[in-house]
């Protein structure tokens, strides 16, 4: 499952990440890695916003379908 596939308020833990290198190190830069909770509380059309270690991080959309969780 994606991350961009959950519903809001949905948490989930974070199974690993298949961007490409640069994307990949950014997401890992703001609390993004295998094994953490997140769970989206904003949800619009171009981008999303999650609850991370309880930290609000806003993620354009598209970098989230590289993103994969546990079902």
């Amino acid at each position: 499952m994606k991350l961009n596939d959950l519903k809001l308020n949905d948490e989930k833990t974070i199974k690993c990440l298949k961007a490409s290198d640069d994307i990949k190190r950014r997401l890992m830069d703001i609390g993004f890695t295998k094994g953490v909770k997140v769970k989206p509380v904003i949800i619009k059309k171009n981008i999303r916003a999650y609850m991370i270690k309880n930290t609000v991080i806003s993620v354009r959309c598209v970098d989230t379908l590289d993103i994969e969780v546990e079902v």
